[in-house]
């Protein structure tokens, strides 16, 4: 098996094969899975994110949600290894904080609020069909999901992230359900 910084360099390579309108067109792609989920259907609140560029570019659910009449959420880094989350509306002001990722300014909101997030849709470098995901290695995602013990952990990801087996730790937590788009 390889070893999770092996698998990071592994879908680094596998993305730099697909020109942008491919990796847009699976970005879309997914985002059409993400809706027809019974999941977001149901989702009173949803905890979605900025993407990185390596990253399923989800943010065209944020006005979607929004107009469905969900909750949206993002996520904040606040310094080494916290994370916050902050609710969002189309006129939220946003900045650019941590890994140049769009957040929103204001509060974070109660553990309370957190604990009634119904669905997170949860970015990383890659998962497996077991529910494992890899991440980038600071365990931002894995403190984060602490914080929403009942929402559905749907990943997101393009197929070249789409991975055979990822070591997995203890602390690691694992997504309910995946969804990926196809090679174009």
């Amino acid at each position: 098996m390889l070893s999770k910084n092996e698998l990071r360099a592994l879908v680094r390579q596998r993305k730099a094969a697909h020109p942008p309108a491919e990796l847009r067109e699976m970005s879309e792609q997914a985002c059409r899975g993400v809706c027809r989920s019974p999941f977001w259907m149901a989702a009173r609140s949803v905890l979605l994110y900025h993407p990185l560029p390596d990253e399923v570019d989800v943010t065209p659910l944020l006005d979607k949600a929004f107009r469905a009449g969900k909750r949206v959420y993002l996520p904040v880094v606040t310094g080494t290894c916290a994370i916050e989350v902050r609710r969002w509306t189309p006129g939220t002001r946003m900045r650019t904080g941590a890994f140049g990722i769009q957040e929103p300014t204001g509060a974070d909101v109660s553990m309370e609020e957190c604990g009634r997030i119904d669905l997170a849709i949860v970015p990383g470098m890659g998962f497996d069909r077991e529910g494992h995901r890899l991440g980038r290695g600071k365990g931002y995602y894995d403190r984060l999901l602490a914080r929403t013990p009942h929402a559905h952990l749907m990943g997101v990801c393009l197929p070249f992230q789409l991975l055979r087996e990822i070591p997995h730790e203890a602390h690691d937590i694992d997504m309910d359900s995946l969804v990926y788009s196809e090679m174009p």
